[in-house]
């Protein structure tokens, strides 16, 4: 539909245009009043649509800002739970230590979800499978609930998968930055 509308904004901009020039040069000496409705009419829709389009495309931001901004805090818990998996996995610690560290990895692991839980957009979990569906990202594959403090492993595939939405939450920004200013130049 995008395509469309710009295809039909060109056309009656050039319509315009061939007018303008035909009463500037005299070959049309005045626009009759319905004529003249018809253009006003069509502009005022065509700049409607358009700047509809550029909010939506500010809105879109903002919501990847959120969700970027929650990647961001679980890849430093993740940073932190790699640490802890570290300590933990060490040949020097006794039995209680060990489990002090897996109570703050749990207790870190419950932070996690509550960041999930709460990245909210217009009352839409960002985490949730259709959450971003037009614009190509899927965050619902983060899982804090594979993090084993045991098995670092789970902590590099959790990162990986952070790294993942990172990427794809950024080239969803760029683009619609891209439509925004895209869509301003229609406008001047």
């Amino acid at each position: 539909t995008d395509n469309t509308n710009w295809n039909h904004i060109q056309a009656t901009k050039k319509e315009m245009e061939k007018s303008i020039n035909e009463v500037g040069s005299g070959k049309k000496e005045v626009m009759d009043e319905a004529s003249l409705q018809m253009l006003i009419d069509t502009l005022g829709s065509e700049i409607s649509t358009t700047t509809q389009e550029i909010t939506n495309s500010n809105n879109s931001i903002a919501m990847l800002q959120i969700a970027s901004s929650s990647l961001d805090s679980l890849s430093k818990m993740g940073d932190e739970l790699n640490q802890l998996s570290v300590q933990y996995n060490s040949a020097a610690l006794n039995s209680d230590q060990k489990s002090m560290i897996a109570s703050q990895s749990e207790a870190l692991k419950r932070s996690m979800n509550d960041v999930i839980d709460s990245t909210i957009f217009n009352g839409k979990n960002l985490f949730s499978s259709d959450a971003f569906e037009s614009m190509g990202v899927d965050l619902s594959g983060i899982n804090v609930s594979d993090i084993e403090i045991t098995n670092q492993d789970s902590i590099k595939d959790f990162t990986t998968t952070l790294n993942s939405a990172f990427s794809s939450v950024s080239s969803a920004t760029n683009r619609e930055i891209s439509n925004i200013n895209n869509l301003s130049e229609k406008l001047v």
